[in-house]
């Protein structure tokens, strides 16, 4: 840690411990972790996710980010057919087909692949 970074580091403890009062000593917390999903268009992922299958790294920008974004992944499903875990942008837009397209039945907004 660099000398300078104590201060801020400080200030931020000092105002959590303010904020949260007597319970911090209570032992009443309770620890919450929030993530922030940005979903990926299937139209990236496919080649994408082919490409990492491959071993073959992207070198269009937008192909290269999202396998960087698919290998960072830490919301992984199973996939008993494949034997394997994938991120789950892989399993709802490129390996769950059959029920992409019957959601164009339930959802007005949504349109299945051609």
């Amino acid at each position: 840690m660099n000398p300078g970074d104590v201060p801020p580091v400080v200030s931020w403890a000092l105002r959590l411990v303010r904020r949260l009062g007597v319970r911090a000593l209570g032992g009443d917390l309770h620890p919450t972790t929030y993530v922030m999903h940005s979903f990926m268009d299937a139209a990236d992922v496919a080649p994408a996710w082919d490409l990492l299958q491959r071993g073959v790294r992207a070198t269009d920008p937008k192909l290269l980010a999202t396998q960087e974004r698919l290998q960072a992944c830490a919301y992984g499903m199973a996939h008993p057919e494949r034997g394997e875990i994938v991120p789950a942008c892989v399993q709802h837009s490129v390996l769950d087909e059959a029920e992409n397209d019957s959601l164009g039945a339930l959802l007005p907004l949504y349109r299945p692949r051609e």
